[in-house]
């Protein structure tokens, strides 16, 4: 996958850009401040989700700018099928972002389908000390990239859990009603923890087999539901068990046991250490071999590399792991986007297929 045309119009900082890619390495430099991320984040919005700083639409249009709009045109090369992906933004038409693939309208389910991409920012170094919420978060963002309907369902058992909870907190005792929403939630719970385990279960195979110079990592995952399937318990009789707690439940303030509370343990094989109890250094190592594994098993169940953005983590790294990390990317042949202040940063990267972008 080659990202070779961005064009930002209205896009923060940017009133009308046009850059050209062509090289395996991108390094997008400068001073702080002028603009880099804001390339890399114009870049994530070419797939499903969020975007890479998660930031409201409504506030990414350029502040000199009289109207509330912006654009992230691009020509992506695809496994040798060339694509145009837009995502288009405009107050006046819709709240959400618009995705056209080859100027046909389409939903980020179908974005996702076809457009991999993954990032590492520094607001991720602090993933694993944050607790089982952030874990969590990474993990369900990784899963939904390899299982597209994963997102949804996460948002649709959220609401249902918000509607059960209000019918029980106002002493709504309607049986027939909460059976119905115990009902869904123990659906696309078990769904939910089905495609965990299915993306970790592939992840763990792929991690030890890839060819990776960084640290082995194992997950794990533990919960009602998520333990029943590792048990092979069939997925209808999971549903009953789980339908059948939440009844029994239904008088208490919170659910000791739920989708949003499955702990995940992030291993490092080679320390025999949890992520957590690790060093800083170490966790920014193993955040990249966990998001390199992922690379490696996009290639391997799509036959092609997703986009990497690396937004100013190599200027952390030691010359021994930059080396590693650089020649591993290499290897792997996937396009990759890298910003930093410092040029020199990079300067390993001069004798590789590089395009170095001086942002003033």
């Amino acid at each position: 996958m080659r990202l070779l045309e961005l064009y930002l119009e209205n896009y923060r900082n940017y009133t009308s850009k046009k850059f050209n890619f062509e090289n395996d390495f991108v390094v997008i430099y400068g001073n702080n401040g002028v603009g880099k991320t804001n390339i890399l984040e114009a870049i994530s919005y070419l797939t499903a989700g969020n975007g890479l700083k998660k930031a409201k639409l409504s506030e990414i249009s350029n502040v000199c700018s009289d109207k509330n709009y912006f654009k992230v045109n691009s020509i992506m090369n695809i496994a040798q099928i060339f694509y145009t992906i837009n995502c288009i933004y405009d107050t006046e038409q819709s709240p959400f972002r618009n995705i056209l693939i080859d100027d046909k309208k389409t939903s980020q389910k179908d974005l996702q389908n076809i457009s991999k991409i993954f990032w590492i920012t520094p607001a991720m170094d602090k993933v694993f000390l944050e607790g089982p919420i952030s874990s969590r978060k990474l993990i369900d963002k990784l899963t939904a990239i390899f299982y597209p309907n994963h997102a949804n369902e996460l948002s649709d058992i959220n609401k249902l859990f918000k509607q059960r909870n209000f019918f029980i907190k106002n002493g709504i005792k309607k049986d027939s009603l909460l059976n119905s929403i115990d009902h869904q939630i123990s659906n696309l719970s078990v769904s939910i923890a089905s495609s965990r385990h299915l993306f970790i279960s592939k992840l763990n195979k792929v991690m030890q087999e890839s060819p990776t110079s960084f640290p082995k990592i194992s997950i794990s995952l533990s919960g009602f539901i998520e333990n029943r399937i590792q048990e092979n318990t069939p997925f209808t009789l999971i549903e009953e068990e789980y339908q059948s707690y939440l009844k029994e439940k239904r008088l208490m303030d919170e659910l000791i046991e739920s989708i949003n509370k499955t702990k995940i343990l992030i291993y490092n094989e080679d320390l025999k250490m949890p992520s957590h109890m690790t060093s800083t250094g170490q966790q920014k190592i193993i955040l990249f071999s966990l998001i390199l594994s992922c690379c490696y098993m996009i290639k391997e169940i799509k036959g092609y590399t997703p986009l990497l953005l690396l937004d100013e983590v190599v200027a952390h790294l030691d010359e021994e792991h930059k080396k590693k990390l650089f020649t591993e990317l290499e290897n792997l042949g996937i396009q990759t986007f890298l910003t930093g202040v410092f040029k020199e940063d990079f300067k390993l990267l001069e004798k590789k297929k590089s395009y170095f972008i001086q942002i003033q």
